[in-house]
């Protein structure tokens, strides 16, 4: 009957929806860990609702343990710039024998480390003349340069105006002596670095350990989709699968993973009716 028809139809769209879904996350899962993907040459064969269960746990597992490793990695990596840039200013400090500490120790003056963009210091130059001040160039950071700004506290929103105008970006350096907040920067950064490399080979092998299971869940879960895709357009035009079993005249599918398919398992030959699957193989045993 017509409604018996929908509700197997209903029924049928939240399986595909269901093995879509499992396709996809695996995807991202392998997508994120950059793991490359060959189909595998499994057999055509439909999941049981427990293989199914048993897939979807598995890959929920991967997906609890895995992303966390790589945002670990990820936040190392992103806090590499900061560290060096401050490491860079510090050493600049130095190297121009200036204490910020000492510069600001009486309260009179207010002292602003930081970068402003090369093209806009000829710029703030030009606006700092109108008041008393200090600014000394430290050198040249990726496309900006680094600077010492010392002026009169009294006048610190006129300087606040200029800098900001400047683009000027903030790197507060601490109270501490340079040489010692030098050292301590130093540490942090390899610190980091070591992290990062550590975090980096745990990233590297929990993902090549990952390949295989992650290429297996995604594949079956392919395979399922597309057979389900396939009985399901059978079922509307009034013929099925066993249609096409021994039929070497069927029409083959017309998707450019036909012939990867036929690479993957060339004993077996791949026959729908063309506009099934979405592209997916459907194998007919010789």
């Amino acid at each position: 009957s017509a409604a018996a028809q929908t509700l197997r139809d209903v029924s049928q769209l939240e399986t595909e929806r269901r093995y879509a879904s499992i396709v996809e996350r695996a995807r991202r899962l392998m997508e994120l860990l950059a793991l490359s993907y060959e189909p595998l040459g499994l057999p055509v064969e439909s999941i049981s609702e427990t293989e199914f269960e048993n897939l979807e746990k598995e890959l929920a597992s991967l997906e609890k343990t895995l992303p966390p490793l790589y945002d670990r990695m990820r936040r190392l990596r992103e806090s590499r710039p900061a560290l060096q840039r401050h490491v860079t200013l510090l050493r600049m400090l130095a190297d121009a024998a200036i204490e910020p500490a000492h510069l600001g120790k009486s309260g009179r003056l207010s002292i602003r480390i930081g970068i402003i963009p090369a093209q806009r210091v000829a710029s703030a130059r030009q606006q700092f003349q109108s008041l008393p001040h200090l600014l000394q160039l430290l050198g040249e950071v990726e496309e900006g340069v680094a600077v010492l700004v010392a002026f009169l506290s009294a006048e610190r929103e006129a300087v606040e105006e200029i800098l900001q105008a400047a683009k000027f970006e903030q790197h507060p350096v601490g109270g501490e002596p340079v040489a010692q907040a030098l050292d301590a920067a130093e540490r942090e950064e390899k610190e980091n670095d070591a992290r990062l490399d550590a975090a980096r080979e745990t990233l590297r092998r929990s993902a090549e350990q990952a390949r295989l299971p992650l290429s297996l869940i995604r594949r079956k879960a392919e395979i399922a989709l597309g057979l389900t895709r396939a009985r399901r357009h059978f079922g509307r035009v009034g013929h099925n699968l066993k249609d096409y079993k021994g039929n070497r005249h069927a029409a083959p599918f017309r998707h450019s993973s036909t012939n990867q398919a036929r690479q993957t398992n060339r004993s077996a030959h791949y026959y729908a009716c063309g506009q099934c699957c979405a592209g997916f193989p459907v194998e007919v045993p010789e």
